[in-house]
């Protein structure tokens, strides 16, 4: 006081500053409070996340409300008997193609068949008129060169299982000269004015049939004998003999024998070795050999 009424009013103004409203640090306590809210908040949204999604995942594991557990099943049952009726409808539907195909099938073989039956009928018979055709032509010309009909022929057996027929056939010379026209100089005559019957000559034929079956023969009993000795040697031979049977005075016996095949001990031979002429009247034997250790 002293001061001021010694020196009296003085003209500085003393201003006060408030130091702590202006540092910096001054809105740090702020700060840490909204981290601490934010970090609060975010941690509220995670828990209230998980608690939401474990309550879904225990509420999907309840068992649903019975009310709503008959309604699936009813609801099942009826896409279950839908789908069962389906499956019958489509094994019906399959059934019946596979009907259709084995009917179409069964059709194709019945054509393919009567086809095969029709060409075959069609062949016979276009080769019963092609032998009726060839009948009826040599018909005619044995009309027309004056032939007779074939005589009753006569077999006998050649070989085994053929047989050989011959039958004659008179030649009317007569009709043929009757029949033939003649050049002479270069000019044809129809018909001589006279034809002369010296004599009537005769035309043999002759066929062979391959499958006779009076011309198989039969082997009689066979006969072993043993090992052939030759040169008083062993031969390593082993021979077998037999009588040829059911055969006819007028055949080829020499042929049958080499074409009669035999069984010999299980053993097949087409023909003997050699056939020899034995039995009197009428009779020849086969001869079989074959290799055998045992005569060696």
């Amino acid at each position: 006081m002293r001061d001021t009424a010694a020196h009296g009013p003085s003209n500085h103004t003393t201003h006060h500053v408030d130091i702590s409203t202006k540092s910096p640090w001054s809105k740090w306590p702020s700060i840490k409070l909204l981290a601490f809210l934010l970090a609060v908040l975010c941690c509220s949204v995670i828990a209230f996340a998980l608690q939401t999604d474990r309550l879904c995942t225990l509420r999907s594991q309840l068992p649903p409300p019975a009310e709503e557990q008959q309604k699936t099943r009813l609801t099942w049952d009826q896409a279950r008997r839908e789908s069962a009726l389906e499956k019958a409808q489509l094994a019906h539907k399959m059934e019946g193609l596979k009907d259709s195909i084995e009917n179409s099938r069964r059709e194709r073989v019945e054509e393919r068949m009567t086809l095969s039956r029709d060409r075959k009928r069609w062949e016979e018979q276009r080769k019963r008129n092609e032998r009726d055709a060839g009948v009826q032509w040599r018909e005619d010309q044995r009309k027309k060169l004056g032939l007779a009909e074939w005589e009753e022929p006569r077999g006998r057996c050649i070989s085994y299982g053929t047989r050989e027929y011959t039958a004659q056939m008179k030649f009317d010379g007569r009709h043929v000269c009757e029949g033939i026209p003649i050049d002479i100089h270069h000019r044809t005559l129809d018909t001589p004015s006279l034809c002369e019957d010296h004599s009537h000559q005769i035309i043999q034929g002759r066929w062979r049939n391959s499958n006779e079956p009076i011309c198989r023969p039969d082997w009689g009993m066979i006969i072993d004998m043993g090992c052939v000795v030759r040169l008083g040697q062993a031969s390593g031979i082993h021979r077998w003999e037999a009588r040829l049977e059911n055969v006819a005075s007028e055949d080829e016996w020499m042929a049958l024998c080499q074409t009669t095949p035999a069984f010999i001990h299980g053993r097949h031979f087409s023909s003997p070795a050699y056939c020899q002429k034995r039995y009197q009247p009428y009779g020849i034997a086969g001869i079989w050999e074959a290799e055998d250790r045992a005569c060696s």
